[in-house]
């Protein structure tokens, strides 16, 4: 069975990337799902002002709102899975989470900007294609 992550951040792109897993799954592909969060990390400065406990309990709220979607799809389809909540840079993150946990593959909902835009703004999903040592399929 293939580990598949599917990085989650509540928007309509991840929920596609979503649907694209049940599509596959329906079709008789054998998957383990993992959904991944990833929230961001404050830097030094920041996280003197807040307590700990706050922010993590800020970081639990959000993670849960964010996967809401994406589990609620999962769970009506039924369709097990696990998710995730990790916290630090988001690219570097999931590629770290991709090694560590041995995905196979990685499907992400794609924003569609061109190659001008996506270039000047950046972009999650290109940076894990270009640097993921496992096959990342992108959904538009």
């Amino acid at each position: 069975m293939q580990k598949l992550l599917i990085p989650v951040d509540g928007s309509a792109h991840a929920c596609r990337a979503v649907q694209d897993a049940i599509a596959q799954l329906q079709g008789g592909a054998a998957l383990e799902l993992h959904l991944l969060n990833v929230q961001p990390a404050l830097d030094g400065l920041a996280q003197s002002f807040v307590r700990r406990e706050d922010l993590d309990a800020y970081r639990r709220e959000e993670a849960a709102a964010a996967l809401a979607s994406a589990r609620g799809m999962l769970d009506a389809a039924g369709i097990a899975h696990v998710c995730h909540v990790a916290v630090g840079r988001t690219a570097d993150t999931i590629l770290r989470f991709i090694e560590e946990k041995g995905m196979n593959g990685v499907l992400m909902g794609s924003h569609g900007h061109g190659n001008l835009l996506g270039a000047l703004l950046g972009s999650v999903a290109r940076e894990v294609s270009a640097r993921a040592q496992v096959p990342v399929r992108l959904v538009k």
